[in-house]
């Protein structure tokens, strides 16, 4: 294990980074004779199994090509094709020509349910906007006739970049809103997210919208704005503020990423650098990923 990642580290140029990612499954409200029977892992993993094409920004296509690997993780590759300037060789004159070619970000998704399960991590600057793409595939799976949940994505962020942000312009902002993404998996005391929870079965709302705002200015400093900053942290929302001054946070333009060494080699190799490498990706510390007890099936919060 150490001599292939000492290899992949050699032959590293600029660091691979990937931004991370949380996915919200939510029931669909009235299931259709189609709808698939499973809970929210075994959807995404049918779900992501098979070659998909779909639009991309309304003009472009996508391609997600599903790899297999033994880790338990979903992997998979985002392509798209791009014309390519370049040079003929001195002996063919240099002529400048275009040619199209394929281009692919790799993601890894652990679908599992367990306290940091249900994560995505898209490579960046390959294909595009990470949020982008990933919002594009996610879009073309709600799309489908049989899907039992309806999925949400937000990335993650750190928290204390919006506590700087609000300790240098005196913990008083003109406004602050979020936007949360109904709970589906965090078993917690909360009483923010009980409150979504039952606003969200009561309603069948995916998404609630919150806002604090005065020309006075709104304290950052108390429980409310703590615990959703909080809630918006694990990736299970957005928020944007506004200080007194005018100047702008907003979480999505700050996600958190994380960074391996560059590797280069066989698809397979590739994608065995990237399952050994997957607690670095996925921003863990601690080597154990999946559900301890293993006694969790994915279906016990809805």
């Amino acid at each position: 294990m150490s001599s292939f990642l000492e290899t992949g580290a050699r032959m590293a140029k600029p660091d691979k980074k990937f931004t991370l990612f949380h996915l919200s499954l939510t029931p669909r409200r009235e299931p259709t004779f189609d709808t698939f029977q499973g809970n929210r892992e075994q959807w995404l993993r049918h779900a992501l199994s098979e070659r998909m094409t779909f639009n991309h920004w309304g003009q472009e296509e996508l391609h997600w090509v599903p790899l297999e690997h033994e880790s338990g993780l979903i992997f998979g590759l985002l392509q798209r094709t791009r014309r390519h300037a370049f040079h003929r060789s001195p002996d063919e004159g240099g002529e400048e020509v275009e040619a199209e070619e394929w281009q692919g970000a790799y993601i890894l998704i652990d679908p599992k349910h367990h306290e940091d399960g249900q994560k995505a991590a898209v490579e960046n600057d390959v294909v595009g906007s990470p949020r982008a793409l990933l919002k594009s595939l996610v879009a073309h799976i709600n799309s489908r006739e049989d899907h039992p949940y309806l999925i949400a994505i937000e990335p993650l962020f750190d928290s204390g970049e919006f506590w700087s942000f609000s300790k240098e312009h005196g913990n008083m902002m003109r406004s602050i809103y979020f936007d949360f993404v109904v709970p589906n998996m965090w078993k917690t005391e909360k009483a923010l997210e009980q409150d979504l929870e039952e606003t969200g079965k009561k309603t069948g709302a995916q998404r609630i919208k919150f806002g604090l705002e005065s020309p006075d200015g709104v304290s950052t400093q108390n429980d409310q704005v703590q615990t959703g900053v909080d809630y918006v942290e694990k990736g299970a929302g957005t928020l944007s503020a506004k200080s007194m001054n005018g100047e702008r946070f907003v979480s999505t333009k700050k996600p958190k990423t994380t960074t391996i060494p560059q590797f280069s080699g066989y698809k397979s190799e590739v994608i065995s650098y990237l399952a050994n490498l997957r607690n670095r990706i996925f921003g863990r510390e601690q080597d154990a990923v999946d559900d301890p007890d293993n006694s969790s099936d994915g279906s016990s919060v809805d």
